[in-house]
């Protein structure tokens, strides 16, 4: 970033990569996230929630997830409102198993799930069940009235 006798803080990357994230630039906000980070300035919580929103909004589980993980590991932020997103993703996919994984990793790295990781759990195992049992149809996204 260039600067002109201005000193680059917190403040003013938290904004600028949280707008990239906002309008879809996730390569612009990591490029900013790495340059802050040589810069001897460490992220917080909004910037690790904006980029893992912008990775899950781009169907980037596995990126959200690593960063959601690095985030944890360096620099001691449980962000859980992104980890509810990151649950809120897998769910949408609708696969359980990953669903289930991904819960078990977070476990281990210290997240702990609060009510709406449970809620959204709950909400894909009570899909799963009824798809199983053939009363609806989660390609289609409706019930088939089967059952």
């Amino acid at each position: 970033m260039v600067c002109k006798g201005i000193k680059v803080d917190l403040v003013a990357y938290k904004a600028l990569i949280c707008s990239s994230c906002r309008i879809g630039k996730v390569s612009e906000a990591k490029s900013l996230m790495e340059e802050m980070l040589k810069s001897d300035i460490l992220p917080d919580p909004q910037i690790c929630r904006a980029l893992i929103q912008c990775y899950c909004k781009q169907s980037d589980i596995n990126k959200a997830e690593s960063l959601l993980s690095f985030f944890a590991k360096e620099f001691q932020i449980f962000d859980t409102e992104s980890y509810n997103f990151l649950v809120r993703t897998y769910t949408e996919s609708g696969d359980m198993d990953e669903l289930m994984g991904l819960q078990d990793r977070m476990m281990k790295l210290g997240f702990a799930p609060n009510s709406l990781t449970c809620k959204s759990n709950l909400g894909i195992m009570l899909l799963w069940l009824l798809e199983v049992n053939g009363a609806v149809d989660m390609t289609a996204g409706w019930f088939t009235g089967a059952g």
